[in-house]
């Protein structure tokens, strides 16, 4: 590798000068510091760094990676972190048990505070499951339940578990699809992975490693181990009620939010056995003293204000590290210092991203005066970047050469650097920014199965015979072969077992309430009720086939393919787009470049990138010429949209309105004449847009974001607009009416259902009112620089 036998000899050169700090390591130069030292010295690294985009940077070039997170929840809240930040923890730990000397281990210091178990502690948390080897069903769900693990009768989200005889379901903290792993006499037979919605399984598996859900084994002897402890941590007469609450939570093994308490029943804290062979790289010494110095002073408070006011605390004095005794165990082990980011030194960061014709000249002018490295990740990429250089005349080589040349390397480094007077080194991520890689998302579940939200008792229908009750899945054995049924239940005790094959002729009874009549199997009301029904549909059916034939008839605008204005507008999204959001773009073009008109439905999660994925169409359709409205059903909403497009259209020349009674009624005029007269490019409103003095000469394209809210006048007035235009309708929550058009291929359908990077599913709590905890939350969500919303129920008691 070209990269690491240029810089490998500064880092080395550095290191011979034996200077207290190490100069600032921008972009990947720290990925690559931390492989030299991992090579140099053949111990394990632990990066201790408070330094987030230093984190992000190792982990999009190494993302196989050990972290050990920030701890965000203090312990008198009593909540649990969040899962994907558990599973962070416990990859982490697992890998510290090993003697492997290749890992590499990012740690924020804060994660060094508490104790840490031994590592028989951690492997006995832990279960590996290989195809063919013995295995008791009953002792395996025994000990997932002990793990923390949720017993349920089907398995849909992390952390369940369901037994059906010698078959059982798991939902692993640490994978992306539940398995099943069926037994035959005590052996596994078969690992399978298989579909949270529809049940049905999918990919064979040799083996399969279970991840705990808390790092405590929940037997009757660590719950009494455990309740003792508290009540001799925790025996202040102040806490007198809290701990009577908690032990008896403890030994009713509701152990949700302990967390942060496991370790009153370990022995030591063995954080320097499980690092005793590391050598450390300690990123800005002083940012990480002062980070820990935080924390540690906001755990004092919280014990200061709880313990007074009967809750329960940890205090930090005998609970977590000191900062000498965090600064100890620095010095015990070999280590280099690394300054913090902006401190003078010879290796600086490189910004470089922006309009193509800019970034050709940069790397022009850098050329002249050092050598460049441009970093590609694949060979597709590299031909990419290689028809970029050729179209803007500059020269490159796969090897080094003597003339001025880009040299493409490829490698997984994925943010440039430079070493003053010797070189620079590029990626694609910094000549383009927002075209990162992504990790692949998993496939399309089915997205219209509701079989997740059946369970027993629920009234179920059939296609063939009708209403029935579901009583729950049954493992049928039939000619020596099993297979997994529904048991569904007919009028009369009338019994059907429907197996999991044939799961398409059921969905879920949506009844307005009320006594439910079951079907009876032995009369013929069903298929009349069927037939009935199958004849007004029709009727319905083809009035909507002749609409949609007249739109798909209709000669559209079939947009030409995308110009250099609409790269750069893409090219300078400052994020990551998800498989998803690329999908649904590439989707949306193909449409506008059609002749036919265009009508799509975008689904996606609040969230999810739709309005992204909005703009580059309205981008497309304003760049060719033609205007855009974008219809929202509420004023709010409106201006959002408003301030949305102004912010990501700002580079360019296009001009954008909004009509909603949040403008003067002089400025309406004013936008209504401008808009007729074809000088506003995008016109975004509410329901406004729909008068009859609203004429858009040249509308090419209509956005209609969460269309469901619309009342019937509003659709039939949209129906006028729709003739010969592009639609394309945004929704986090469709009607069935608009999904089904969907699934009839009426409207075409694009769906974004994975969320953006790194981003964390929502975690819900119930608990009993508390201020404390309520304020920690608000402070936690400001630091981070979130938004808290607060609802109070009493509008006279909303200010006290």
């Amino acid at each position: 590798m070209n990269l690491k036998r240029i810089v490998f000899p500064f880092f080395s050169s550095r290191l011979n000068r034996d200077e207290e700090m190490f100069p600032p390591l921008p972009g990947s130069l720290l990925t690559l510091f931390l492989t030299y030292l991992k090579e140099k010295t053949g111990k394990p690294i632990l990066l201790i760094t408070a330094d987030e985009s230093a984190v992000r940077t190792v982990k999009r070039d190494m993302p196989q990676i050990n972290v050990l997170p920030e701890i965000a929840v203090l312990p008198s809240s009593f909540l649990s972190p969040h899962l994907k930040i558990k599973r962070q923890w416990f990859h982490a730990l697992k890998t510290l048990t090993s003697s492997s000397t290749s890992t590499i281990t990012v740690a924020h210091p804060t994660a060094l505070l508490p104790w840490f178990p031994d590592s028989k502690t951690i492997l006995s948390l832990f279960i590996s499951v290989t195809s063919k080897s013995e295995l008791s069903v009953m002792s395996t769900a025994e000990k997932l339940a002990r793990l923390g693990y949720d017993s349920t009768d089907v398995v849909r989200v992390r952390g369940q578990f369901s037994r059906r005889g010698d078959i059982l379901d798991i939902f692993p903290i640490n994978l992306d699809a539940p398995v099943r792993i069926e037994t035959d006499f005590d052996t596994i037979a078969s690992i399978r992975s298989f579909d949270p919605i529809s049940q049905r399984s999918m990919t064979e598996l040799e083996t399969v490693e279970i991840y705990p859900v808390r790092l405590f084994h929940d037997t009757p002897e660590n719950r009494e181990h455990l309740a003792d402890q508290f009540s001799r941590e925790f025996s202040s007469p102040d806490l007198e009620l809290s701990l009577e609450e908690k032990r008896r939570l403890i030994q009713h093994g509701e152990l949700e939010g302990f967390d942060h308490y496991f370790h009153l029943i370990w022995k030591e804290n063995n954080l320097e056995t499980l690092f005793k062979n590391h050598f450390l790289l300690i990123h800005n010494p002083s940012g990480i003293h002062s980070t820990a110095e935080a924390f540690l002073m906001k755990i004092a408070n919280d014990y200061e204000q709880a313990t007074p006011q009967g809750y329960i605390g940890l205090d930090p004095v005998s609970h977590f590290l000191s900062l000498d005794e965090l600064h100890s165990f620095f010095n015990s082990h070999d280590h280099t210092l690394v300054a913090a980011s902006g401190t003078p030194g010879p290796f600086r960061p490189l910004t470089i991203g922006g309009k193509a014709l800019a970034v050709a000249e940069t790397i022009s002018a850098t050329l002249r005066k050092m050598p460049v490295i441009l970093g590609v990740r694949s060979k597709g990429e590299g031909e990419r970047i290689e028809n970029f250089l050729f179209e803007n005349g500059i020269a490159y080589s796969r090897k080094p050469v003597e003339r001025k040349a880009v040299l493409l390397e490829e490698t997984q480094c994925r943010t440039g650097f430079e070493i003053e007077g010797h070189f620079s080194f590029l990626t694609t991520a910094d000549l383009f920014p927002g075209k990162r890689g992504e990790r692949r998302s998993p496939a399309h579940t089915p997205f219209f199965s509701d079989f997740s939200d059946i369970k027993p008792g629920d009234h179920v229908v059939h296609m063939d015979y009708g209403i029935a009750r579901y009583e729950g899945l049954r493992t049928m054995s039939v000619d020596e072969a099993s297979e997994e049924c529904l048991e569904l239940v007919f009028h009369g005790e009338s019994r059907v077992m429907l197996p999991v094959s044939r799961l398409h002729l059921l969905q879920k009874y949506q009844g307005s309430g009320g006594t439910v009549q079951l079907s009876s199997l032995r009369s013929s009301s069903w298929q009349k009720t069927r037939k009935r029904i199958q004849k007004e549909v029709s009727q319905y059916a083809e009035e909507l086939l002749t609409l949609y034939a007249r739109r798909k008839l209709a000669k559209g605008i079939a947009f030409p393919p995308d110009s250099i204005w609409q790269r750069e507008f893409e090219e300078i999204f400052p994020f990551d787009e998800t498989e998803d959001q690329v999908q649904a773009i590439e989707e949306i073009k193909k449409d506008m470049e059609s002749p036919a008109p265009m009508d799509r439905l975008l689904c996606g999660d609040v969230g999810f990138g739709k309005t992204e994925v909005a703009m580059r169409a309205v981008f497309k359709a304003v760049d060719n010429g033609r205007q855009v409205m974008v219809l929202a059903p509420t004023t709010v909403l409106a201006f959002q949209h408003y301030q949305t497009f102004q912010e990501r259209f700002r580079r360019f020349p296009m001009e954008i309105r909004m009509l909603s009674r949040f403008v003067s009624e002089a400025q309406q005029k004013k936008t209504l004449k401008e808009t007729g007269a074809g000088k506003v490019d995008i016109l975004i409103g509410t329901h406004r847009l729909l008068s009859k003095d609203v004429i858009v000469p040249k509308l090419g394209l209509l956005i209609v974001d969460e269309e469901q809210k619309f009342g019937v006048l509003h659709k039939e007035r949209m129906k006028m607009l729709k003739q010969n235009i592009e639609v394309l309708s945004l929704s986090a929550t469709p009607i069935p009416r608009t999904l089904n058009m969907s699934v009839m291929g009426l409207k075409d359908i694009s769906i974004i259902e994975s969320p953006p990077r790194d981003r964390l599913a929502i975690n819900t709590y119930h608990i009993v009112f508390d201020p404390l905890t309520i304020s920690e939350a608000i402070q936690f969500e400001l630091k981070r620089g979130g938004q808290v919303y607060f609802v109070n129920n009493h509008v006279r008691t909303i200010e006290t």
